[in-house]
């Protein structure tokens, strides 16, 4: 009795390009895309490599790695006890240290604009930033005390300074460039505790830094002729810059 079979045929699966992922050409050092019939499914692929065409927009989504480099965040927390004397000047101090007494405006103009000061004042009292980065938030907080009659208004500025090369002498003045302050009003009281301020006139230029940039804070009151004290914390947030 003759017998025919046609299982080979009728348990093969059959490839059907409406349904199986495809590329359209071979692989190869390029990427291509990765399709189901006609549609790109948003994977490229070359030899040895996956690719994402865009950014993720929801949670579950693949990232590349510029992308999550790009959001990767590193903070700068800084908190000290400043004491300004006279009207107007910048006062700052060593990073980490407690007091703040210093007057930086024998060459840091009053002020909040663009200027060049003293090399000395950026390598001493800067914090050196070892990444590429944008700073993308600043918080700061400020208790201030007075003595009888000094009453003022403070404002806390931050400020980029280019990384440096060897220096002949550190009273070279170099840029400095503001990146954004936070005023803390007269409360027109002895002792005064001011709720957490975030900076709403962050600088771009000012923002952006390069590896080997510094970063450096100060604070000046605009009335008064004896000692102001004002206990001030800043939270700076860099976005790493790829």
């Amino acid at each position: 009795m003759a017998y025919s079979s046609n299982r080979t045929t009728s348990n093969a699966k059959r490839f059907n390009p409406n349904k199986n992922l495809r590329l359209d050409n071979d692989l190869a050092s390029d990427r291509k895309p990765v399709k189901v019939g006609n549609e790109n499914t948003g994977l490229l692929l070359s030899k040895n490599e996956v690719f994402v065409e865009n950014e993720p927009t929801n949670d579950n989504h693949v990232v590349t790695k510029k992308y999550a480099d790009s959001k990767t965040v590193f903070l700068i927390n800084d908190g000290g006890r400043w004491t300004m004397s006279t009207a107007n000047d910048h006062y700052g101090g060593y990073p980490g240290y407690y007091h703040r007494a210093t007057d930086l405006t024998g060459t840091l103009s009053q002020g909040g604009t663009d200027t060049s000061a003293y090399y000395y004042y950026a390598s001493r009292y800067s914090y050196l930033i070892p990444s590429n980065g944008i700073v993308s938030k600043i918080m700061t907080t400020c208790e201030i005390q007075y003595n009888t009659g000094q009453q003022a208004e403070i404002t806390v500025f931050y400020w980029k300074v280019a990384a440096q090369t060897n220096q002949a002498s550190t009273t070279t003045s170099v840029d400095h460039d503001l990146i954004g302050s936070v005023v803390f009003d007269n409360p027109g009281d002895s002792s005064y505790g001011h709720a957490v301020a975030t900076c709403s006139n962050i600088d771009t230029n000012g923002a952006t830094f390069s590896e080997g940039d510094m970063l450096m804070i100060t604070a000046s009151k605009d009335a008064g002729t004896d000692s102001t004290y004002a206990y001030i914390k800043s939270a700076i947030e860099f976005t790493k810059r790829v």
